[in-house]
């Protein structure tokens, strides 16, 4: 009683301190990183950045700072973001740099105990990374191609099964009249894809898949689970603690400091549409340009291309699991049916949740091949 009586009698002194310290750390935050230009208020508050990470439109921000302010963007009163692979690459090999705690703790999966993904201990990471990179190279999982395979046979004998038109129309030479392919329902692929993932993933860990391409629906709440692997998989936008004595990296033919503590990260879209690597048209879907006779130019986009996955000792270890799939899934898809975007005006509902971008709602028609 007696404190709290001595609390509400000096009550404008305290707050005078307290709001005097709360000016003198924002003062001192905003003048260590004052050189990095940045969106307005970033240098005092994270406001503006939670603000557009909880509307879900962070990378659009991220990708907008790096614009206007160069290749390194303040984006918090300790936080900077790059466009810079060339940066970005040199964050994640040398030595000194640790994940951020702040960010990839809210990556555990139990409470207090991390998973290879979490882990900012640099030493235990490597440990555990060591320990589990031979089943992801396939040499401890031999039937690793051969249950991909399976999977992708499911999706493409759901896809025959319940969505696909038979080929187009054809003439009968008896009747001289047309046959229609009857009406097929239309495909949600954003779905389907998500089943198929995780029945891949089951099926290697547990040596049998959940079965959802089989059954063509999630019944058991497993795609709650895929979308947090899927999380698991994938770089925070921010990750990066620079070392304490700080570090010296070249943006741009110059050599710039960044302070000791400060935590950097790396702006997808603005790093994987620069225009001074892909072309004044990389905001332009054209996959032409990969075909293109220019190797300096093929170098410079394998180089941004491959930083999808992480580099160095952070590079997700499912990297070679994941281009496997892709490149198989592709090519049967395609090879097997044509496809259409059942609602070109709206192909689909997209949504950056803190760094994983759900998609839902991509219907398409699909019409078999006859191959």
């Amino acid at each position: 009683m007696a404190l709290l009586e001595a609390l509400i009698e000096h009550k404008w002194p305290l707050l005078a301190s307290v709001v005097t310290l709360y000016a003198l750390h924002s003062i001192l935050s905003y003048r260590r990183l004052r050189q990095f230009g940045g969106p307005w208020g970033v240098g005092f508050s994270e406001i503006p950045h939670d603000i557009q990470t909880y509307r879900g439109n962070g990378h659009d921000w991220y990708r907008k700072a790096n614009d206007k302010y160069g290749p390194i963007a303040r984006v918090g009163p300790n936080s900077l973001i790059t466009s810079s692979a060339d940066v970005w690459i040199h964050v994640n090999t040398k030595p000194g740099y640790k994940r951020s705690e702040r960010y990839f703790k809210a990556a555990r999966l139990e409470y207090q105990r991390d998973n290879v993904f979490s882990q900012t201990n640099t030493k235990l990471h490597d440990e555990r990374r060591k320990q589990l990179a031979p089943g992801y190279s396939g040499r401890d999982n031999p039937v690793l191609e051969q249950t991909i395979n399976t999977q992708i046979l499911a999706l493409l004998t759901l896809i025959r099964t319940h969505h696909h038109h038979l080929p187009p129309p054809t003439h009968d030479h008896h009747t001289r009249l047309r046959t229609f392919p009857p009406l097929s329902r239309p495909l949600d692929l954003s779905k389907t894809i998500q089943y198929l993932t995780l029945d891949i993933i089951s099926a290697l860990l547990f040596t049998r898949p959940f079965g959802l391409l089989r059954a063509n629906a999630d019944a058991g709440g497993n795609t709650f689970m895929a979308l947090h692997l899927s999380w698991l998989a994938q770089a925070p936008i921010i990750g990066k603690d620079v070392p304490e004595k700080g570090d010296v990296v070249v943006v741009e033919g110059r050599e710039v400091f960044m302070p000791g503590g400060a935590t950097i990260g790396y702006s997808a879209v603005a790093m994987h549409r620069d225009k001074k690597v892909y072309g004044e048209d990389a905001d332009l879907f054209r996959p032409e340009r990969w075909f293109e006779p220019d190797e300096g130019k093929l170098a410079a986009m394998l180089k941004v291309n491959e930083l999808t996955f992480g580099h160095g000792r952070w590079q997700c270890l499912g990297k070679n699991v994941a281009q496997m799939e892709l490149n198989k899934t592709v090519f049967e898809l395609f090879r097997h049916f044509d496809w259409a975007i059942a609602y070109p005006a709206k192909p689909w509902d997209i949504f950056n949740a803190f760094g994983l971008f759900l998609i839902s709602d991509m219907w398409v028609q699909v019409t078999a091949r006859g191959v």
